[in-house]
């Protein structure tokens, strides 16, 4: 009787996840080229990027908003809400997707500092 489980990664899975250990090298990179910041520095970096992922999320919520409404909460994208939720949905990613890449940047900058 055979007990071993398969812990590898499936090939397509793998096809799916390098471009994010690809973006992390690069991230790294940047990371170890940017110098110390000051304290109010690192306040005000963090304020811009947590107030473009908190607006983008209200954004998102706002062009969702008419699905909720209709009681469903599972549906991604855009393409069956109507022509103004699908802008505020485009400028929802448009300010969550910079918001959230600043944060990350910043946890990597902060594990850095030490």
């Amino acid at each position: 009787m055979n007990l071993r489980r398969n812990t590898s990664i499936p090939r397509d899975l793998l096809v799916l996840l390098q471009p994010f250990s690809s973006i992390g090298i690069v991230l790294c990179f940047v990371v170890s080229l940017i110098p110390p910041l000051s304290p109010g520095a690192w306040f005000a970096a963090l304020s811009v990027a947590a107030t473009l992922s908190l607006c983008g999320t209200l954004l998102l919520f706002a062009a969702k908003l008419p699905q909720y409404r209709a009681g469903i909460f599972w549906r991604f994208g855009s393409r069956r809400l109507p022509l103004f939720q699908q802008k505020l949905y485009r400028a929802a990613y448009c300010l969550i997707i910079p918001g959230c890449a600043a944060l990350l940047l910043l946890l990597l900058l902060g594990l850095r500092v030490r």
